[in-house]
């Protein structure tokens, strides 16, 4: 049944780990973010290499976001474009794109990426064409596992959130997902293991992205 007849019209991706392999030296970039914010005079004793970034961010009232979120660019892009020049997609992934679009699902990508990296990636991997939007940080000056990166996807292709399922393989992309009030469809083989991915509950988790266009039958109930 095509989507337009069923409750779920979009299908938003998470980038790294999801749809390509996870390249990006994340612990590097973050302990070089926080050793920046200690150099801004900023307290960030409390949080170490596995806090989210928005977490930090998000918790810190002495400076404007707009000001840390500069320094979060400054420390991350030079990562993200290396990440870039190296990605490689996920099994299956064009695979599952072609699907979907002819089942005719909108698609697109939500990243906490920077704009430049997360469009040299798509350009690398040569699935830009698929998307009908592609949301990064650089749009909503947040990252997940804050809601407005999805929500503002959603703005953009003009869908409600329970029409709406977000992909990833996080804990902060389901979180994220609830919070933008979509369901969520965590992915095995990223980042996060089964046991922390499922204390996270998300709608359903699968075993690759080959498992999704079942994935997506099954959360259309009329189907």
């Amino acid at each position: 049944m095509a989507p337009r007849d069923s409750v779920i019209k979009a299908v938003i991706f998470d980038l790294d780990g999801t749809l390509v392999l996870q390249k990006l030296r994340i612990r590097e970039a973050k302990k070089l973010l926080l050793k920046r914010l200690l150099e801004e005079g900023v307290d960030v004793g409390w949080a170490s290499i596995y806090t989210p970034t928005e977490v930090i961010i998000g918790s810190i009232s002495s400076r404007p976001r707009e000001f840390l979120m500069r320094i979060v660019d400054e420390v991350f892009i030079p990562y993200e474009m290396e990440a870039a020049e190296k990605a490689e997609l996920r099994e299956s992934v064009r695979d599952i794109l072609n699907e979907l679009r002819r089942l005719g699902y909108l698609l697109a990508v939500a990243s906490n990426n920077g704009r430049a990296g997360v469009m040299k990636t798509l350009r690398r991997t040569g699935i830009t064409p698929y998307f009908n939007a592609v949301i990064t940080r650089s749009d909503v000056n947040a990252m997940k596992p804050n809601g407005k990166l999805i929500s503002k996807t959603l703005e953009v292709l003009k869908v409600r959130g329970e029409e709406a399922v977000y992909v990833g393989d996080t804990i902060y992309d389901v979180m994220a997902a609830k919070a933008a009030g979509t369901k969520a469809i965590a992915v095995l083989g990223g980042s996060h293991g089964e046991e922390l991915l499922k204390n996270a509950d998300p709608d359903l988790i699968i075993n690759g992205l080959r498992r999704l266009p079942e994935a997506l039958n099954l959360l259309n109930p009329e189907n």
